[in-house]
């Protein structure tokens, strides 16, 4: 599972603590308001009964309680804000900025709140059960915030698009390297039905030459294109990302799906775009241009299902 991934997964989990430390407030202040409340009525209804000193403390208290039984009310929905906030942010992989906002302001409401009712009133919980929730709030607070920064480096550094001059092949090359493979991150995932010697050659070059926090590259292409060379090429090149702990594979495509491909995409952790082939990706007269991550993620991954990998060929 991508970092993304694993620390959606933390906000989710920590904010399920928070929610169980408010259901456990409410419920251990409820329970004494109605012994309390119990009480009062059996005491009053009937004057030989003698109210012992615990008793008459807790009824005094009671309108303490029921205080701070309405502000757990409001513990109790920042919860269930974080919870389902951060469900979303789990099944939306390309989640925007707001998830985050909302995580994070409902977690910091949600610690200031639980840190008033501990120092404000007199109620005696398990101290272990606030520390554990004060803990998971925080840990809430600290990975949206470091998630919402994430988001905005990735928008800071999103290209709009990349005009390609094929009288400029050199300079295409460093356009490219600096204005979108430095760009990238995480895993990169490439649809090009041209791939071959030549688009191998040219994505070694860009992704050397822009120094990018990638974890892997998968590409995708038809099998007219691989022979026996470039599965030498292959093999060296992914021998040398194994080295650097970077996974590298390829698959080809069956017939009937290469037929029908007619884009060549480019995608990594959060943006998707479309691009020349890779074997002239620096001297084709044509823009690079964002496309819809979600659509072409899906699509990318179905056809990935279905394509075989590039060492079975021949299988």
């Amino acid at each position: 599972m991508e970092r993304k991934g694993v620390i959606s997964l933390i906000i989710f989990f920590a904010s399920i603590l928070t929610l169980l430390y408010a259901i456990y407030y409410i419920q251990q202040l409820s329970l004494n308001i109605g012994i309390g409340a119990g009480a009062g009525i059996v005491a009053s209804s009937n004057a030989n009964i003698i109210v012992n000193v615990t008793i008459a403390q807790l009824l005094n208290n009671i309108p303490t309680l029921q205080l701070a039984l309405s502000i757990s009310y409001i513990l109790f929905v920042l919860t269930i804000i974080m919870v389902i906030a951060s469900g979303l942010q789990i099944l939306n992989k390309r989640s925007g900025i707001e998830w985050p906002i909302i995580i994070g302001i409902s977690a910091l409401a949600y610690l200031l709140l639980s840190i008033l009712l501990e120092t404000s009133f007199i109620f005696a919980e398990p101290y272990l059960i606030f520390s554990l929730s004060t803990i998971g709030g925080a840990i809430v607070v600290l990975l949206s915030i470091y998630n919402a920064f994430g988001i905005i480096r990735i928008r800071h550094h999103t290209i709009r698009n990349i005009r390609i001059d094929p009288s400029k092949p050199y300079t295409n090359m460093i356009k490219l390297s600096d204005e979108l493979f430095s760009k990238l991150s995480g895993d990169i995932k490439i649809l090009d039905m041209h791939f071959d010697s030549l688009g191998l050659k040219n994505l070694a070059i860009l992704l050397e030459n822009s120094n990018i926090s990638y974890l892997s590259v998968y590409v995708l292409a038809n099998e007219d294109r691989i022979g026996g060379r470039f599965i030498k090429e292959y093999n060296d090149f992914k021998n040398e990302l194994k080295n650097r702990n970077i996974i590298f594979e390829m698959r080809i495509l069956n017939e009937n799906d290469a037929i029908q491909q007619h884009e060549r995409l480019l995608i990594d952790n959060s943006n998707a775009y479309k691009i020349p082939p890779f074997n002239i990706i620096n001297r084709k007269s044509e823009h690079i241009v964002r496309t819809n991550y979600k659509d072409a993620l899906i699509g990318f991954e179905y056809l990935w299902g279905r394509a075989k990998k590039l060492e079975n060929l021949k299988e």
